[in-house]
């Protein structure tokens, strides 16, 4: 636990910062919430060596440091992204030891009560940005319930495909309810000063307000939404843990169960279960069936419509896949999140021009949302159109959208055509503008490398890794750095490591496999060949690299 403000007489806020460290967080929140209440932030729990991977052990190891500062309730927690889901577990904790929880507090995070391996197979972002160790524990989280309201502070510019509920799911894990409060960001802004300027009132209100301290009069009121943990069947939570222990019978029988008790339960339970068919059992009849209960036109394009079209898309009927493609066009509409969900549909029913149309509605719907413009910007590099991708974004940020996300993007393709010094401002404003992310860093240490300085790329890295010390793609870009300096061993060891964080990515396993062939170690090239995955050991770069082919 570590504080950055002990003073104040009013009760202590303890933050989990998520998965962006909580130096920097912490600093901003300081000068935001004012001297009167003391900010301890939780740090990441170690299980021995390596980050714990399992949100109950997480949240009983912070209730335990938490009452050590301070013995008895009640208690206020916040978190942001990943660390929500750590302030959830420790208030649940703290309940279950017998303490009285006043608030929780959550930063723009959903509740994860979708399969994880659906939300990250379709995530927006490169999966691979997220810490190992929080995806872990976002695939284990084992559903507990809060006796009490939780307050979201969410993004209005969501970063996904997936339209997001008004709670973010919240409801079904809160027997309180949950207060909300929209605001007009995207999910990697709230960290920023800017964002801190609009949240951080109403949090202050928002504590003073459970406090009993009537100093809002005129209290901007949440939206409230009401608990629906009812609304889901007993076995629907069963069948979660059982997912989490890899029991896909126990799984789909649970899950089965639940709709047999409540055929109304959320949609959540169905998209479940149609996952657990579709991807551990390879059955997409079975899944769709499952799933044509929630597909009906009177709404917009939601989850079930994906998960539906992958399923059409396994089967293998093309002609049942365009008649459902076509037909979602008659969803309702309404929003830019249902907008860039029918892209997605569009776009997995192969109907290109047609997702071009929905992700440009998205944008004229809702013009600050970055995921709109990330959607089209890599639909028009997929169609080989660069040019247009490039002036998209360029034409989002002169408008005044810009973000982190979009910063980086700009800066890589800048990066691709070779004008570094442009990528390079941009990708610098991008780190001064948010929390430390390492799509950026990485970015940024390529174009360093382009201009020659490899030193400071390679101090960039380092810098990286000792806030992100398991992200893969920061360990293959030390590597490359490593090599042009001469330092082949320090190479090969942060190559391996990237094999070890993430052997399905191809890029590690190139990168070593180049330096065993240059080095002319044949019987570790070979040792490395009959050691990579199927997957990798058939892509082209693999095994031109391996020497097993002509470039």
């Amino acid at each position: 636990m570590r504080s950055v403000g002990r003073i104040g007489w009013r009760k202590p806020l303890f933050v989990a910062p998520g998965l962006m460290g909580e130096e920097k967080f912490g600093r901003r929140m300081r000068a935001h919430l004012g001297r009167t209440r003391p900010i301890y932030m939780m740090q990441r729990v170690m299980n021995g060596t390596a980050y714990e991977t399992d949100l109950t052990r997480m949240g009983q190891q912070h209730a335990k440091e938490i009452m050590a500062l301070q013995p008895t309730g009640p208690y206020h927690l916040l978190g942001y992204s990943f660390g929500g889901q750590v302030a959830f577990s420790t208030a649940v904790a703290l309940q279950q030891a017998g303490q009285k929880v006043a608030f929780v507090g959550i930063l723009d995070e959903d509740a994860d009560v979708h399969r994880r391996i659906f939300n990250i197979k379709n995530a927006m972002v490169d999966a691979q940005e997220i810490l190992a160790a929080g995806r872990q524990a976002i695939f284990a989280n084992p559903l507990l319930h809060f006796d009490g309201k939780v307050t979201l502070f969410r993004a209005r510019i969501w970063s996904g495909w997936r339209a997001p509920p008004p709670a973010l799911d919240w409801e079904f894990l809160a027997d309180g309810g949950v207060d909300v409060f929209n605001l007009d960001y995207a999910h990697l802004d709230f960290p920023s000063s800017s964002a801190m300027q609009d949240w951080a009132p109403l949090l202050r209100q928002e504590l003073a307000h459970c406090g009993g301290h009537f100093l809002y009069a005129k209290r901007k009121k949440p939206m409230f939404v009401a608990s629906r943990c009812d609304a889901v069947p007993p076995p629907a939570f069963e069948a979660f843990r059982m997912a989490q222990v890899g029991d896909r019978e126990a799984e789909i029988a649970l899950y089965t169960q639940a709709l047999e008790q409540n055929p109304q339960a959320p949609d959540w339970v169905r998209i479940n279960l149609a996952n657990a068919y579709l991807y551990q059992m390879n059955d997409p009849i079975r899944a769709h069936e499952v799933l044509r209960p929630c597909l009906t036109t009177q709404q917009p394009a939601l989850p079930q419509h994906v998960v539906a079209v992958n399923c059409l898309n396994a089967i293998g009927d093309r002609a049942q896949t365009e008649a459902f493609v076509t037909s979602c066009w008659r969803l309702d509409n309404r929003r830019a999140s249902d907008w860039i969900t029918l892209g997605v549909v569009m776009l997995w029913g192969h109907k290109h021009a047609d997702a071009q149309k929905a992700f440009e509605k998205a944008i004229e719907v809702e013009p600050t949302r970055t995921d709109a413009y990330k959607r089209l910007y890599d639909l028009l590099r997929s169609l080989d159109q660069k040019d247009e991708a490039e002036q998209l974004v360029r034409n989002a940020i002169e408008r005044g959208y810009a973000s982190v996300f979009l910063l980086t993007l700009l800066g890589e393709t800048l990066l691709d055509r070779g004008a570094f010094t442009e990528a390079r401002s941009h990708l610098e404003t991008a780190l001064a503008e948010g929390p430390f992310n390492a799509r950026t860093t990485v970015a940024h240490c390529r174009v360093l490398a382009e201009l020659g300085e490899i030193a400071q790329a390679k101090t960039l890295a380092e810098a990286g890794l000792a806030i992100e010390n398991r992200h893969h793609r920061l360990h293959i870009i030390l590597g490359e750095l490593c090599i042009k300096q001469g330092l082949l061993g320090e190479a090969e060891e942060n190559f391996a490591t990237a094999i070890r964080l993430q052997p399905t990515d191809a890029n590690g396993w190139v990168a070593l496999a180049s330096l065993y062939v240059e080095q002319g170690r044949t019987q570790d090239l070979i040792a490395l060949r009959e050691r990579a995955p199927d997957d990798v050991a058939q892509t082209y770069r693999f095994r031109v690299a391996a020497g097993l082919e002509t470039a």
